[in-house]
């Protein structure tokens, strides 16, 4: 057996074969003493870790600014805000997510299940300040679960910090960390494989550790991330159960093996139920977000070949290592090498899988014909998944190196690749020299301390220049983070940019400059609670004042996306005549539509009827919004502020109304000539309802004013109270906020039927003298099931890994 040909049931883990006698040991020098240290590559790792971080660790500027796409506009920055708004003034996340679109269950895809979240949200004094600590956290747990994994494979202390430092930088620093629930993904990703390996790694010692992580990754990652996401990871542990299950013996092991996975993917979806029960329950439509083949984005040539050429951007699934042209040698070396080893084996079988599944080809083709898979519009995204075995295959080249070359010629090739990457990176890129030599810094620091590791073995490293030689790298190193900080600290307060990594993400978009001004824009507006909606563009980053009440980018694929993921179809058909989108949006090129021409002026009756206050679109806009009745109200940073004075109120009485079967609804407010408030008539689902005095359905009967506003005020994340005024029995309370089965109504205290009205909205029939209306949303009772097995589920996880860790810490001590 050779030295990278290891018994995978002995893992590296459990030895000390690293350690050195006590007698040589205390006759060492000190720094060849703390090199020996087992605890400092994990130490070096976490540091590491943190200075890829910098601009949020050691400034006041924050990972949710770092630009990525419409994604981190249009909903989850501000679901983050909206998230950490609702924690400060009611104390919990509720239910119902109100401040987005028209209101709807947000169906697990926000994290407002996760404790953690809810924890960082809580204790954090910004939303900004709660995006970092959540990222930081699971960036943490995410490199050190691919050390462990790392280690299970046979790696070095030294190659194992440097698999889990790779990973984090390759996803979860740039692109990705503004998107709130990546982190998560990330860190429930690996920590599901290693629990995976770490099962059918113990055939022969009970797998309480595996199982425990196996179930807590995958729960993790469907509860506290996102669905798609998540769905890659079961993917990635559905390829190594069947490796394993096909390669492993004997056969009673196996057994034993299976059962232990079996009973972590029943742990894992125990905790992920919730989301998945309102995902299903939510979706009611067969289609879902689903596109055409042909309209999905797979992995590209250029995307992989951003993996040693950062110039290679291609949106915001970039698979860089970060580690230029000497990273893709280590990965090749780690290959390799693998190829020689039946348990590493496996990290090529996956490798190759996830390149088949995410390039599309005819496998592919045939796959998303399955029943709901073609909700994972974004093939390419399956490369957050794919970085994972090249990060430890990158370790594991620099292991062989390691061992293979000698100290010198070994720290002089290193330097040399990295010193050449670095300026083929700046040359490429135009980047900011200090940040990128901050990411060079700190990995040539941790390629000297793995060398020096290693190297010690030797007795010329008694000499004293090896000190130094890892010492100098670390003081560079911090230097050259701290000085990169406050370089694109200032630059950002010079320019209104919201890229918090200018170097690795190149400021071409337009786009970027409207999300860290628009704040302002719409505070400025007088309405910063209003309800608001983009015009005449794809992606609007807005004020966390905007988001409160928030339509969303009226002309964005994304909104589409969310809604007719999320609600039934007649919000599906609102959705589309309120964006004049075209029937065949999907189906044209498969691209995110940004250009203005694709669209028409939206619907006006169906925009006022919305209660839209305000629009924002960029002044050079091509469509006159003059018929919409919208007058200019002001303009900055490009974009223009439109106002509409025929906005409905949030709330209103109104004796004018007509019942109507909700799918007829939309198409009578589309014919119906009136659209002024006072003069509208409502649509309402009340057939079974009678007027008192008449045998006819109740109609326009009041001599008062047919419609006048309420007063609406949440007092609870799932509650708010409606005051109304004047009005005569048989009148309806119209609230423009998205229908739900599991919204109850309450007049003056007993309880009373809610319709649909205008097709999406509440309604409630008023008796005479009714002074007030309390709506309460109480999920379904699948839903309340589910999140009690998920507790349940979670403290088995939780408690299967406390029991493996002693049981870890006994046999090994």
């Amino acid at each position: 057996m050779t030295p990278d040909q290891t018994d995978a049931s002995e893992p590296v883990v459990a030895t000390r074969s690293e350690a050195r006698p006590e007698a040589e040991t205390e006759a060492d020098p000190w720094h060849l003493r703390v090199l020996r240290w087992p605890g400092l590559p994990v130490v070096v790792m976490l540091a590491l870790v943190l200075l890829y971080n910098a601009e949020a660790v050691l400034t006041d500027r924050t990972l949710l600014a770092a630009f990525s796409d419409s994604d981190v506009s249009d909903s989850f920055r501000p679901v983050a805000i909206n998230q950490f708004d609702e924690i400060a003034r009611f104390g919990s996340l509720g239910s119902w997510q109100r401040q987005l679109g028209l209101g709807y269950m947000p169906t697990g895809q926000w994290g407002n299940l996760y404790p953690i979240r809810t924890l960082v949200l809580a204790l954090a004094p910004t939303a900004a300040t709660a995006a970092d600590l959540l990222a930081t956290l699971h960036l943490v747990w995410a490199a050190l679960a691919v050390y462990a994994l790392a280690r299970v494979y046979n790696l070095d202390r030294w190659p194992a910090a440097f698999a889990g430092t790779t990973f984090v930088l390759a996803n979860g620093v740039v692109r990705w960390t503004p998107l709130y629930h990546a982190p998560v993904h990330f860190a429930g990703l690996a920590t599901a494989v290693l629990g995976t390996e770490l099962i059918w790694h113990a055939t022969r010692r009970r797998p309480a550790l595996g199982v425990g992580l196996l179930g807590l990754g995958l729960g993790i990652s469907v509860l506290g991330g996102h669905l798609q996401a998540a769905g890659y990871t079961w993917i990635a542990v559905g390829v190594l159960l069947s490796y394993r299950l096909i390669t492993s013996s004997p056969p009673a092991g196996r057994l034993r093996a299976l059962g232990a996975s079996a009973a972590g993917l029943g742990l894992g979806l125990g905790i992920g139920l919730p989301a998945l029960v309102d995902f299903l329950g939510e979706a009611t439509r067969a289609s879902r977000a689903e596109v055409p083949y042909a309209a999905m984005r797979g992995l590209t040539g250029l995307q992989l070949s951003s993996l040693i050429d950062p110039r290679a951007v291609v949106g915001d699934v970039n698979a860089d290592l970060f580690l230029g042209i000497f990273g893709f040698a280590l990965v090749a070396v780690g290959v390799v090498v693998a190829a020689r080893d039946r348990q590493r084996r496996a990290l090529i079988v996956l490798t190759l899988v996830l390149l088949v599944l995410g390039s599309k080809n005819p496998v592919t083709a045939l796959l998303v014909e399955l029943p709901g898979a073609r909700a994972s519009t974004n093939l390419a995204r399956i490369s957050t998944v794919l970085l994972l075995p090249l990060a430890v295959f990158a370790g594991l080249g620099l292991q062989t190196v390691l061992r293979s070359v000698p100290r010198w010629p070994m720290l002089f090739v290193g330097v040399a690749a990295l010193v050449a990457s670095a300026l083929f990176w700046l040359e490429r890129t135009g980047a900011a020299v200090p940040l990128t030599a901050a990411v060079v810094a700190g990995t040539l620091l941790l390629f000297a301390l793995a060398a020096a590791a290693v190297a010690d073995r030797e007795p010329a490293t008694r000499r004293w220049y090896t000190g130094p030689m890892v010492v100098a790298p670390l003081l560079a190193c911090t230097v050259m983070a701290t000085t990169a900080a406050a370089a694109v600290s200032e630059r950002q307060a010079r320019e209104p940019v919201s890229a918090a990594y200018p170097m690795l993400w190149r400021a071409t978009d337009d786009r970027i400059g409207a999300f860290g001004e628009t704040e302002r824009l719409i505070e400025a507006s007088g309405d910063p609670g209003g309800r608001w909606m983009s015009f005449c563009q794809s992606a609007l980053g807005m004020a966390p004042g905007g988001y409160r009440a928030n339509l969303g980018a009226a002309t964005s694929q994304h909104w589409l996306d969310v809604y007719e993921s999320f609600m039934p179809r007649s919000y599906e058909r609102y959705w589309r005549r309120l964006v004049n989108a075209p029937p065949d949006l999907r189906t044209e090129s498969g691209r995110h539509y940004e250009h203005p021409e694709a669209y028409g002026l939206p619907d006006r009756a169906l925009v006022d009827r919305a209660g839209v206050t305000r629009a924002i679109g960029p002044v050079t806009c091509p469509l006159d919004a003059s018929p919409l009745g919208w007058k200019w109200g002001s303009a900055a940073y490009g974009q223009a502020v439109y106002e509409n004075p025929g906005a409905y109120p949030l709330a209103y009485t109104t004796s004018r109304w007509i019942p109507t079967p909700p799918r007829e609804q939309l198409r009578e407010i589309l014919e119906d000539p009136v659209v002024e408030f006072a003069r509208h008539t409502d649509y309402i689902d009340a057939r079974r309802i009678r007027d008192r005095s008449s045998s006819s359905p109740a109609t326009a009967t009041s001599r008062r004013p047919t419609a006048r506003a309420a007063q609406m005020r949440w007092t609870d994340p799932d509650r708010f109270v409606v005051r109304v005024g004047a009005h005569d029995a048989g009148d309806m309370l119209v609230v423009l906020d998205s229908y739900h089965r599991g919204w109850r109504a309450y007049a003056d205290g007993r309880e009373v039927p809610i319709r649909r009205a205008g097709a999406v909205f509440k309604a409630v029939r008023l008796d005479e003298g009714t002074r007030q209306v309390v709506f309460e949303f109480s999920p379904p009772g699948p839903h309340r099931i589910a999140v009690l097995l998920a507790w349940v589920c979670a403290l088995v996880a939780a408690a299967l890994i406390v029991v493996g860790l002693v049981r870890f810490r006994r046999v090994h001590r």
